[in-house]
């Protein structure tokens, strides 16, 4: 009876925390389910998870692959797949990400290569090259767009924080049927551990829109399983997810609900040694 209490209060506690978002709405992006999940508020957790959002994340990261799976609104055409794979080479930790969005009419095809590194058992860098193709149908050449992602993160025991600037040059694809800008967006953000709940923060700033802050509690309701729960300002939204861990396979899911739309599921598994 002494070991089951304890469970029981860290279910309870943890109801607690999701009874809020349970009657809210919400939009996701193309980003890992853990940061979904989070209300897209990962830029400072040290995981293989969250370098989708910032690559630094895997400087400390053992050898590990994993796949995602999102869809917006349950619409078949506005899903996205994406692969990462994280490999550890001596001091560094090279990255690839390979996504796709879209349908056989219109497509975003993204591939993204590079590499980070710990500077000092707290400081960590990395740069990354992004390439992306659109592909639209009855268009014989398809818009092409090279960026960069830069990004820091320092971390410690109880805390952390991170930051990624991406595409900070502002480019945009433009001819006859397509025309997308990609602003430079910059990531700034923090956590804090507090035993098995951790609570995270993030303000997010592109060049054409308003302050965006995101929020995002993490607790640990037994040793393998984690409940998490977020917020989003921009364009209101909030979000839901569980995450299990078993032996060294890492399955997460989350979902959001918005009032008009409907669901938005997200699913990712990863292999980490």
């Amino acid at each position: 009876m002494s070991q089951t209490k304890p469970i029981f209060k860290k279910i309870i506690i943890s109801i607690t925390l999701m009874l809020p978002f349970l009657c809210t709405y919400a939009q996701i992006d193309a980003q890992s389910s853990v940061v979904e999940a989070l209300g897209g508020a990962g830029v400072s957790l040290s995981m293989a998870e969250a370098a989708s959002l910032n690559p630094a994340a895997a400087s400390s990261s053992g050898l590990a692959v994993g796949v995602n799976y999102s869809n917006r609104y349950m619409l078949t055409d506005m899903s996205t797949i994406s692969a990462t794979g994280v490999i550890p080479i001596n001091s560094l930790r090279l990255l690839l990400n390979v996504s796709r969005f879209g349908n056989e009419t219109y497509n975003e095809n993204l591939v993204e290569f590079g590499a980070a590194r710990m500077l000092s058992p707290k400081l960590s860098m990395g740069l990354v090259f992004r390439y992306c193709q659109i592909s639209v149908v009855e268009q014989i050449e398809s818009p092409k767009l090279i960026s960069l992602n830069i990004v820091a993160q320092y971390s410690d025991a109880d805390y952390g924080f991170g930051l990624s600037i991406s595409n900070p040059f502002s480019e945009r694809l433009d001819d006859d049927k397509v025309l997308l800008e990609y602003p430079c967006l910059m990531n700034i953000g923090g956590h804090r551990d507090f035993g098995d709940l951790t609570a995270i923060g993030q303000m997010s700033l592109s060049d054409y829109e308003e302050l965006d802050l995101h929020f995002g509690l993490q607790y640990l309701i037994l040793e393998q399983v984690s409940l998490r729960a977020g917020l989003q300002t921009q364009s209101p939204s909030y979000t839901m997810g569980v995450g299990w861990l078993w032996n060294k396979l890492q399955t997460d899911a989350a979902f959001a609900y918005h009032q008009y739309l409907g669901f938005s599921p997200s699913i990712s598994v990863f292999y980490k040694m």
